[in-house]
């Protein structure tokens, strides 16, 4: 293995092409299935599976150009969740899933993605 492997640290988060100012920490979880134990007194018999949603949770820097109704309103967009390795993942047919909901002092504003799928592209 080579000393000069570099490994996924930052990641970039846009919204319809636009890079949004997100902070470190932004979360992706690709969605797909979930599985559930399913046990007795003699043992786990085996699982049961609920369908998950992709999401993407991120923090953005709040500026003068940021509009929080806007993003409340994002419905049928493309989000790009992507690393700075080059692997990238698109959230498909996304909207927001709460209300933005900015912390004031902090400058940030908290938000919350799904979509239809997800892909690695």
């Amino acid at each position: 293995m080579s000393g000069n492997t570099q490994f996924a640290g930052r990641v970039f988060v846009s919204l319809n092409g636009a890079r949004l100012r997100s902070k470190s920490g932004a979360k992706l979880n690709v969605g797909g299935v979930e599985r559930t134990a399913v046990e007795t007194d003699q043992g786990t018999l085996g699982y049961t599976e609920k369908t998950k949603t992709p999401t993407v949770e991120c923090t953005v820097i709040m500026a003068r150009d940021t509009d929080l109704v806007a993003l409340g309103n994002t419905v049928d967009s493309t989000l790009v969740f992507e690393t700075d390795i080059g692997v990238a993942y698109v959230l498909k047919d996304a909207f927001v899933t709460e209300p933005p909901e900015f912390t004031g002092g902090e400058g940030e504003v908290s938000l919350k993605f799904a979509g239809t799928r997800c892909e690695r592209v």
